[in-house]
Parts: structure tokens; sequence; C-alpha cells
């Protein structure tokens, strides 16, 4: 199909105002000059001089804690408010659903959009499948994070947006989980939500459509994750940072915990289509397998060095190392 006019795309641009805020929706006008800009923030954020179409102002939910040894926040429900409060202004047909600190660096992501949606692999639980990003779609054959799917960028139509954002509010309880409950993890050691953010959006839409069995965010049984391939497979089409989809993150380098050998890459992605869409190229299938065998080897091996790195309590400066010299 040819490329989507932008006059047919309105982008919610949601989350706190902040130093990017401005660049962003200068980078939205450029390279989606037609789109309708509608800026989804806080009560009372400083928006004078921004370039926005529409303004929709919500009382911030605030976040909460979910890591007190680094001090990071979880804002899912931030992002649910921001976003569904945004959403009820679209009257486009393509939605947007775009973070106010990225950077949009070209349009050609468009292309990719209903490219894989035929008569014979039509999507699963959307009308056409979304466009994501592979930060940080999660691997589960290498990670144990089932069902985490990136929410940076959401593109699709937007009647199928407002259905994924159609979700409950993450419970206070679940945002505390694990201090009350036990934890047998060997990663995000220190966590106390149930879920992680992607994790709560989708698995929180996908059991409005079918009963799914997760305990918690580290819940990677063989049924998880062949129902999160199912789900990515079927429902979204995976594309690469910086290459499909030119985004640049200036808040941060994506890569910054040295961590890629974990994300589904587009490659990933076409490979997991042709096994649950089309159901062909058993060979390509089982290199992909023995690949992520390989890769979690690697991540066991990281996995193990990291809980050293916490005995030594060295684990957080470590991590403030490499993400200052990425």
């Amino acid at each position: 199909m040819g490329q989507i006019p932008t006059k047919e795309i309105a982008v919610v641009v949601q989350g706190a105002v902040g130093e990017y805020t401005a660049g962003c929706l200068q980078s939205l006008r450029q390279y989606l000059p037609e789109a309708q800009l509608i800026l989804s923030t806080w009560e009372k954020s400083a928006v004078a001089g921004l370039d926005y179409d529409r303004l929709v102002l919500s009382q911030d939910p605030g976040g909460s804690i979910q890591d007190e040894v680094s001090g990071v926040y979880n804002n899912i429900n931030r992002q649910l408010v921001s976003t569904k409060a945004g959403l009820a202004l679209v009257q486009r047909k393509y939605c947007l659903k775009f973070r106010s600190d990225l950077l949009l660096g070209g349009a050609e992501f468009l292309d990719w959009f209903g490219r894989f949606d035929t008569p014979k692999t039509k999507a699963l639980h959307f009308q056409q499948r979304l466009l994501v990003c592979n930060y940080y779609t999660r691997n589960p054959r290498i990670l144990p994070l089932p069902f985490h799917l990136s929410d940076w960028m959401v593109f699709g139509l937007s009647e199928d947006l407002r259905a994924l954002y159609n979700v409950p509010l993450q419970p206070e309880e679940e945002a505390v989980w694990f201090r009350t409950h036990e934890k047998r993890a060997s990663i995000f050691t220190n966590y106390l939500p149930r879920f992680v953010p992607e994790q709560q959006l989708y698995l929180s839409f996908l059991r409005q459509q079918e009963p799914i069995v997760c305990e918690h965010y580290y819940d990677a049984s063989p049924q998880n994750i062949r129902l999160t391939e199912r789900f990515f497979a079927k429902d979204v089409v995976v594309l690469d940072y910086q290459e499909q989809l030119k985004l640049t993150f200036p808040k941060y380098p994506p890569n910054r915990y040295k961590e890629k050998y974990s994300l589904l890459s587009h490659q990933d992605w076409v490979l997991l289509y042709q096994h649950y869409a089309l159901h062909c190229n058993k060979t390509g299938w089982a290199i992909y397998r023995m690949s992520c065998l390989c890769r979690l080897l690697v991540s066991s091996l990281r996995r193990t060095a990291v809980r050293f790195l916490g005995l030594l309590h060295l684990k957080e400066q470590m991590k403030r190392w490499i993400s200052k010299t990425s």
C-alpha cells in the first residue's frame, strides 16, 4: 500500500512537558506536516510557546516507587491517563501515540503499516496490526518477561489504539505487590510491582479478549512464551529503532545497559510472523530457536554477574557507569 497521507493522522503526544517536548512537537510537525498534534499532559504544565493543535490537561495521578534502591518510579497510570485523554480528542482514521520526550526523524515507518495484513493473516485482536518499536520489546525466550511489548510509540487505526488503552489503572496493591508476596526472580531483584508497565498495559488488554494465566512479571512459562510470540506475530509489527523506525530518545541511550541482545528485532519478528501467521519456514524457525538458546546463555551469564555485583553492593554503581559511557 502507498504511504498514508499525514492529513489522515492524529498524534497523541503524551506525558510530562519537559526539556525535550518542544523538539518532540517540532519533529512531528516536520515529518508529519498535516497531522493533528494533540498534546496531552498535566494541569499547570508550562505549555506556552509549544506547537500543538489541541491541548488536553489532566490531573496527574502520580507515579509510585518501583525500585527503592535505584529510586525509579512506575508511571504506567500516568501513561494510561494521558493517553486516554488524548485519544478522546482523536477524530482522524489513524493515530500515533508518542512519548513527549521522543524525537521523530522520518515518516518511513508509515510504509510498514498494513504490509503484513492479508485476508489469510489478519490481526488477531485488532482491525490491523499496530506498529511498535523493538526497544523495549523483550524476547521472552531470552529474558523471562512475557507480554513485554514496547510502549514508546504505537501507530495504527485510531479505533485500535482506543481499544488498547481502554484498560483500568494499575491497582495500588499490584503497584507494591512484592512487599507482601514472595519473589523468586533472578531479574529485577528490587522490583516492587506485580508487572512492569509494558506488561500491565498489554496484559490488561489481552485479558479482555481471552483468559491468560500470568502470575507476575517473570512468569515465563512455556505457555506464556507461546502466547507472547503469537500476540507479537498476529497483532503488531516490530520495527527496529533508528532503522525502519527513525526515532531518537535523547533522554538516555536506549542500549545504556548493554541489553540489546534481549530484544526482539524486526528480523526476529519476521520469523515469528512466518511461524505463527503463515505456518511456513520451518528451517528458519529451527535456526531462530537455536539462536535464542545462545542468547539465553549470554543472558544467564549476565544475570549471574549482576547478582554477584549485587552481593558486593556494586550493582547500581555499575549501572550508572555503563549508562554514562554509552
